[in-house]
């Protein structure tokens, strides 16, 4: 029940914590993730044949 009637007082503060990691620590490591994982099916793709 305290954690209920803390919510409204603590609630801002968390989510300011978790958009400032999100912007500074998650996004940056996803695209980087994203990025290698994305290059290295580039180089096992096959090359298109033109008509």
């Amino acid at each position: 029940m305290e954690v209920i009637k803390e919510l409204p007082i603590s609630w801002p503060r968390n989510f300011c914590v978790v958009i400032f990691l999100e912007l500074l620590i998650v996004q940056p490591v996803a695209r980087n993730v994203m990025r290698i994982m994305h290059e290295t099916q580039e180089k096992c793709k096959p090359a298109m044949k033109l008509i």
